[in-house]
């Protein structure tokens, strides 16, 4: 959890020092960008929000899959004298089945803002050339600086959302050792 929130704080700064930079040369298309960067931001909140429940699941099915793991290690003469090993071997595969599925489903949700913000920014770009070509106030010269500062911005947008879902999946679990260290 502490790699992300670094990782969220140097992502944050580097940003905002492309979004000055892109200041100075056009403060039009940057406040744009900066708007689409955040709308894009806060529409993939539902997103975070559904990470931070499965990431609640993963804890949970854990703590029982460790549960069972070291219940049946430590009694495993016992397990065979009663000859209930089948049960045990699938109530184990259904655990791991089920932590499988919950890793599947964040592995879907985080691969999906990545091309959603890729296209979002090509298709911008796209607008800011077109306004460029039309416009007498915009200058050709200061375009592929623009247009490289714009990619920038939305690179950072991206791992930004990518750090800070990273974070609400490991952060039932943080809640959970400190839940289990204040019972302590």
């Amino acid at each position: 959890i502490l790699n992300q929130i670094s990782s969220a704080i140097m992502l944050t700064t580097g940003l905002i020092i492309y979004i000055i930079v892109a200041l100075n040369i056009s403060s039009t298309v940057t406040i744009i960008t900066v708007l689409i960067g955040g709308a894009t931001f806060f529409a993939i909140r539902p997103l975070i929000f559904k990470l931070r429940t499965l990431g609640g699941e993963i804890t949970a099915l854990t703590k029982e899959t460790a549960h069972l793991v070291n219940e049946n290690i430590l009694g495993i003469k016992t397990v065979r004298a009663m000859v209930v090993a089948d049960n045990v071997i699938t109530r184990g595969k259904e655990q791991f089945a089920r932590l499988k599925k919950i890793f599947v489903k964040i592995s879907l949700i985080n691969s999906i803002p990545a091309p959603l913000i890729q296209l979002i920014a090509v298709l911008y770009i796209c607008g800011v050339f077109a306004y460029a070509y039309k416009s007498q106030s915009f200058t050709v010269v200061a375009l592929p600086s623009i247009i490289y500062l714009i990619h920038r911005i939305f690179s950072y947008t991206q791992q930004l959302q990518g750090s800070i879902h990273s974070f609400n999946v490991h952060l039932p679990h943080l809640e959970s050792v400190l839940t289990y260290q204040r019972q302590a």
